[in-house]
């Protein structure tokens, strides 16, 4: 059964826009159980890191989808002012295991995981990345309003202003590749 977590940055808009896609998986076929939704403004980094490998490294085929809205920089994700979870920090969390793994990164500089990501070793055929932003560039969000929207009609994410680097597995995801019978 797909398992999913969610990280939304400080700011109410990005909460908001979890929640919608939570919802999505949950419509998808994704068991509530099965889903865990953090908030950057309570979340322990050590403990986002365990958590992030716990799941990366459960002896399963069955896919995990990561996603995170909010404020980023070419370092990683930025909670506040002071906090932060760098990108290479979330390779090595991610690498145990062999189940498929995608990241929705819908934050400035997005792109720049795909770096952290080869500069780790990890797969291509195990791991996508869906991105709102080059490395280098800002966004003002809306990716995940978009995966949603393909992804409800079965149509892969390859069309607007996402990037892609490594395995296109959208359709691991769309509610009629979940199988609703084990929820």
């Amino acid at each position: 059964m797909p398992q999913a977590i969610l990280i939304a940055g400080g700011a109410q808009r990005f909460a908001v826009t979890i929640d919608d896609f939570r919802r999505y998986l949950e419509q998808a076929g994704i068991g509530r159980k099965r889903i865990r939704e953090y908030r950057s403004a309570y979340l322990d980094e050590g403990v986002l890191e365990a958590r992030l490998s716990i799941a990366a490294s459960e002896r399963t085929r069955s896919p995990l989808v990561i996603a995170f809205c909010g404020h980023g920089g070419t370092h990683g994700w930025a909670f506040d002012d002071v906090r932060s979870f760098d990108y290479p920090r979330l390779a090595d969390a991610l690498a145990p295991g062999r189940r498929p793994v995608m990241v929705v990164n819908d934050c400035c500089h997005a792109m720049a995981l795909a770096e952290a990501f080869e500069k780790r070793g990890l797969s291509k055929d195990r791991f996508s990345l869906i991105a709102a932003a080059e490395k280098d560039e800002t966004t003002r969000g809306g990716l995940l309003p978009l995966v949603i929207d393909n992804w409800s009609q079965c149509k892969p994410n390859r069309f607007g202003p996402e990037l892609r680097w490594g395995a296109k597995n959208d359709h691991l995801f769309f509610p009629v590749s979940i199988d609703t019978k084990t929820a």
